[in-house]
C-alpha cells in the first residue's frame, strides 16, 4: 500500500460520520484562481475551493497545488456533493496570503513581500545599488566606489534570483 492510501485509510478511520466518509483522496486535475478541478476513481468535480470562501477578495491564506498532486477533498454539502473544499495538500505550486496592507507569496522559485506598494525587493535593491554608488568626501577630493563593489553586486544578483 502506498503512502497516500495509508493516510486515507487512517483519516478515513478517524472521520466516519453516519457511515459516509468525510475526506476523499483526490487527483488534482487543474488549477483556475481559487478553485481547482480533481478526480476521485473516475469521477470529476470542478469547482473545487481553495480557500474557505470563492470570492474577489484576496485576505487571508490561498494554497495553490500543483496539478497532478493529490489532495484530501471533503463535501461541505452534507453527501449532496455539491460544494468541497481541498483541506490537505501532497504538493504545493505557490502559497498566498494578505493579512492587513501585508501580502507574501512564495512558489517554488522566488518569494515577495510587500506592504501596499512598498515591496521588500525593490527596497533591498535600491539599497544595494546605492551603497555601489557610494562615494565620500575626503581631504583630496571624494573617494571611488566600495572596494568590495563585486561582491555587492553578487548579492543584488542572488536576490533577484529568489526574490520578486
Amino acid at each position: 500500500m502506498d503512502i497516500y492510501s495509508e493516510i486515507k485509510n487512517i483519516l478515513q478511520e478517524l472521520c466516519q460520520t453516519e457511515g459516509t466518509t468525510a475526506l476523499h483522496l483526490a487527483k488534482v486535475k487543474n488549477v483556475n484562481g481559487q478553485t481547482c478541478t480533481i478526480t476521485i476513481g473516475e469521477l470529476e468535480i470542478s469547482d473545487v475551493r481553495l480557500r474557505s470562501v470563492v470570492n474577489n477578495d484576496t485576505t487571508g491564506m490561498l494554497l495553490t497545488p500543483k496539478e497532478g498532486s493529490f489532495v484530501m477533498v471533503t463535501d461541505l454539502s452534507n453527501g449532496k456533493k455539491s460544494d468541497w473544499a481541498v483541506v490537505m495538500y501532497s504538493e504545493l505550486e505557490k502559497i498566498e496570503t494578505k493579512i492587513g496592507q501585508m501580502e507574501i507569496s512564495l512558489s517554488g522559485e522566488k518569494i515577495s513581500v510587500k506592504k501596499g506598494s512598498i515591496n521588500l525587493f525593490n527596497l533591498l535593491d535600491g539599497l544595494i545599488t546605492q551603497i555601489l554608488a557610494l562615494t565620500v568626501p575626503t581631504g583630496t577630493g571624494p573617494s571611488g566606489t566600495p572596494v568590495n563593489a563585486s561582491e555587492f553586486t553578487q548579492i543584488k544578483t542572488k536576490l533577484g534570483q529568489i526574490m520578486e
